[in-house]
């Protein structure tokens, strides 16, 4: 890429489906409009201000969001800056990204398996398609917790659950594990 902004660039964030970069204060459009424009990178990418991203994304609002959005269109990935290759490169053999754009069917090959299994879950259910931020609402549900407000809907994954299965808020787990030790252990496994 010929494009020599590091001076215009504090961070870049992520690689593969998006990058997230934060340009120097006073820079977002400069750095917006060069990568638009930039020759065999521009028209393989989307790029976006935060505040510009799709809605459907849900990948806007929140404070750890750096202020520029890079999406791969279907076919490149985006390698990290450290490497030799260019950006965005076609994924050719690399087998197994992820980032890309799921929403409303693109990529199909993005949608992931879930499988649902405790003694409050019905079994031999099989679902439509569940959205990633539907996952919270299952999590809510199955630990008997009320969820904070957030955009995925529990009657996406109310048909997981066996019938009258009450929804309980409390500050235990069903059998007296306490919930802070809960979630501290599925935190623990998520980042092995």
């Amino acid at each position: 890429m010929a494009w020599t902004g590091q001076q215009r660039v504090e961070r870049v964030v992520e690689y593969g489906g998006y990058i997230s970069i934060q340009p120097r204060a006073g820079y977002a459009a400069e750095v917006t409009e060069s990568l638009r424009r930039c020759p065999t990178v521009g028209e393989n990418v989307n790029v976006f201000l935060k505040e510009d991203v799709p809605e459907a994304f849900h990948y806007r609002a929140h404070r750890l969001i750096l202020e520029i959005v890079v999406i791969a269109k279907e076919g490149y990935m985006i390698r990290p800056p450290q490497t030799a290759y260019s950006v965005p490169e076609s994924v050719g053999s690399y087998e197994g990204n992820h980032g890309f754009d799921n929403t409303n069917g693109r990529n199909p090959d993005m949608r992931a398996v879930l499988y649902a299994v405790g003694p409050y879950f019905a079994q031999g259910v099989r679902a439509g398609v569940v959205e990633q931020v539907d996952v919270y609402n299952l999590l809510c549900r199955s630990l008997h917790l009320q969820c904070h407000a957030n955009n995925g809907t529990l009657a996406h994954v109310e048909p997981f659950f066996r019938p009258g299965v009450p929804l309980e808020t409390g500050t235990s787990f069903r059998h007296g594990v306490p919930l802070g030790a809960l979630m501290f252990a599925v935190s623990a496994l998520l980042f092995l």
